[in-house]
């Protein structure tokens, strides 16, 4: 028995042709998968804005169902800084509860967030059943330099505080948040 050299049709493998038509499809998947991944993570990033937002507003409503006034009488207004205070980054920061305003909220926050919140109630009269509120979520998310930005709108109705109203409405974030991918 006798071996014969190889032929060309004998060999196997791929040939550049196929190659470049396996990356060309791989490319054009990745295309159209990305935007998708990207919105996926920023909705999974603003998951925890409703959910402080909401402890928030239950805790500006703790405080002044329990003292029927606000924590800082004589004045008419309680407030709380952005927290975490700092520049507004994609990245999680740590909450700081010794941010002014902070101290008097029955709130804890769990690890870091990506979203600055801030508060404020004010009392007109110094009677508590007038109290009005917002808490304000902040964050830019995507580093697009155009931050995204929730309210949360308080009435109080006999010593206690009632969300009223959202900006923008519930639905319509996604347009102002996601962008158009």
């Amino acid at each position: 028995m006798t071996s014969r050299p190889a032929s060309r049709r004998d060999s196997r493998g791929f040939t550049l042709v196929e190659l470049m038509v396996v990356v060309a499809i791989i490319g054009l998947l990745a295309a159209v998968a990305m935007p998708q991944y990207s919105r996926a993570v920023l909705r999974s990033r603003t998951a925890e804005r409703s959910t402080i937002l909401d402890a928030v507003g239950r805790g500006m409503n703790d405080v002044v169902a329990n003292i029927q006034a606000l924590p800082t009488a004589p004045a008419e207004l309680w407030s709380g800084a952005a927290n975490p205070p700092g520049a507004l980054t994609s990245a999680k920061r740590r909450f700081n509860y010794a941010t002014a305003g902070w101290s008097f909220m029955p709130v804890v926050v769990q690890g870091d967030s990506f979203y600055a919140y801030s508060f404020a109630v004010s009392d007109p009269g110094g009677r508590g059943a007038n109290c009005t509120g917002t808490v304000t979520a902040v964050g830019d998310l995507d580093e697009d330099g155009s931050p995204s930005i929730k309210i949360h709108n308080y009435a109080a109705s006999g010593y206690t505080l009632r969300r009223v109203s959202e900006t923008p409405p519930a639905g319509e974030e996604d347009l102002v948040t996601y962008g158009t991918f």
